[in-house]
């Protein structure tokens, strides 16, 4: 029996396939498996803080395995020797690292990370065997979109980027998240390839709110969420545009720097 967690059941759905256009959006880790099944690269965008935190992680030299919450991290670390990355408020009795992105300024260049996530980490590990997946946050807007530039013009893969959102603590739903929507703007305002009416609408919020998105971001309801526990740095933080070059993409189940990229 078909379900919609089949690739199949979308496969079949081609009125929500969003062709014929290149560029595509979705939301969450059910659009994510969507496009993956299309064989679509994959950009995805979760601000506050995965796709932050891996994107500068990277950019420091570390290897990024995302998890999810329910993942044995202890044996995943061992795996991988790796080290493990606590929630924010565990961070300091636990260990260095967290899904707070400035807890990698000093990470050693080469060290491997277990980054847990509730959505960023569930929509890369689920979607990992598309033809690429990328992280893409505003700290590598114009990198991630000359990686993807490039590649949808020497092949014939489109691209989707993937708004995360959060997840609505009683029932698990998605609630889309105002800074997963305007960083995916920012990426599809740079590609000049055709877009999905999804896309331009997407391309359009980021466009009408650039000058104000730190602002934005800052009042969202995520922003709120990490400032109301001491975290406004990281607020601000990912809110830093073009702050990297580095484009991070899974390579053997990590997050690396992909090919010809460079850190600053």
């Amino acid at each position: 029996m078909e379900t919609p967690d089949s690739f199949y059941f979308y496969e079949k759905r081609k009125f929500d396939s969003q062709e014929p256009y290149r560029c595509k959006l979705e939301w969450g880790v059910e659009g994510a498996i969507r496009a993956a099944s299309r064989g679509d690269i994959l950009v995805i965008v979760d601000i506050l803080s995965f796709s932050t935190t891996t994107t500068y992680a990277v950019s420091q030299g570390a290897t990024v395995y995302p998890c999810t919450k329910t993942d044995d991290m202890e044996s995943l670390a061992e795996k991988f020797h790796a080290k493990i990355a606590y929630s924010r408020t565990d961070a300091a009795s636990k260990g260095i690292y967290s899904l707070s992105p400035i807890t990698f300024d000093s990470i050693s260049p080469g060290e491997a990370v277990i980054l847990p996530s509730l959505n960023g980490s569930n929509c890369s590990r689920l979607c990992s065997d598309a033809p690429y997946v990328f992280i893409g946050s505003f700290l590598n807007v114009s990198a991630i979109a000359d990686v993807i530039s490039t590649l949808i013009t020497k092949t014939d893969i489109d691209v989707t980027v993937v708004a995360c959102g959060e997840r609505e603590k009683k029932s698990n739903e998605l609630r889309p998240a105002i800074e997963d929507y305007l960083g995916a703007g920012a990426i599809i305002k740079k590609l000049t390839c055709e877009k999905s009416p999804e896309a331009l609408v997407c391309e359009s919020a980021f466009e009408m709110n650039e000058n104000r998105v730190a602002e934005l971001i800052w009042d969202s309801v995520s922003g709120r969420e990490l400032r109301a526990i001491g975290f406004e740095d990281d607020v601000t933080f990912a809110c830093k545009h073009d702050f990297v070059k580095t484009v991070p993409y899974i390579h053997q189940d990590a997050f690396v720097s992909y090919p010809s990229t460079t850190s600053t």
